[in-house]
């Protein structure tokens, strides 16, 4: 007999704060982007696009699924 049911989701407790940590570091990126782009282009092309993948990752993390939402909202 089964006496408790636990919500498995890929999403675990800690992912809120690995999204937060993303973005952080993709502030750090977009902030050391503009000097890298004056020594070189490529450099700071490849800062660009590192802080846009870590804010997107970090978008990912922190979104929750819909029905956990609507649940917390009752």
């Amino acid at each position: 007999m089964i006496s408790e049911v636990r919500d498995v989701s890929p999403r675990t407790e800690g992912m809120p704060y690995l999204g937060a940590l993303s973005w952080a570091a993709a502030l750090i990126h977009a902030l050391v982007a503009v000097p890298h782009l004056r020594e070189s282009t490529t450099f700071g092309v490849l800062f660009v696009m590192l802080a846009a993948a870590k804010v997107v990752w970090g978008c990912c993390c922190t979104d929750a699924p819909p029905a956990r939402c609507s649940e917390g909202a009752r």
